[in-house]
């Protein structure tokens, strides 16, 4: 795993630990969007589900979607 990816998950725990779940999802949207590796957009889109089921309505039904549009690049 590329260190820059782990100082983001780790930073990105640290928002979660905070309860700053809006900024979690932002900071894990950002490595979604710009990550080219599988393992970090998996990973991307595990932590953006884990931050918006603390604060979205359709988190369910959005993390759905985000995991099957991730599927082709996997």
């Amino acid at each position: 795993m590329p260190i820059a990816a782990q100082t983001d998950w780790k930073k990105i725990d640290k928002l979660m630990e905070a309860g700053s779940p809006k900024t979690a999802y932002n900071e894990a949207e950002a490595v979604f969007k710009k990550t080219k590796n599988s393992t970090d957009l998996l990973t991307a889109a595990w932590y953006m589900a884990r931050a918006a089921a603390e604060y979205q309505e359709d988190c369910y039904d959005s993390s759905i979607a985000r995991y099957r549009s991730i599927l082709p690049r996997l």
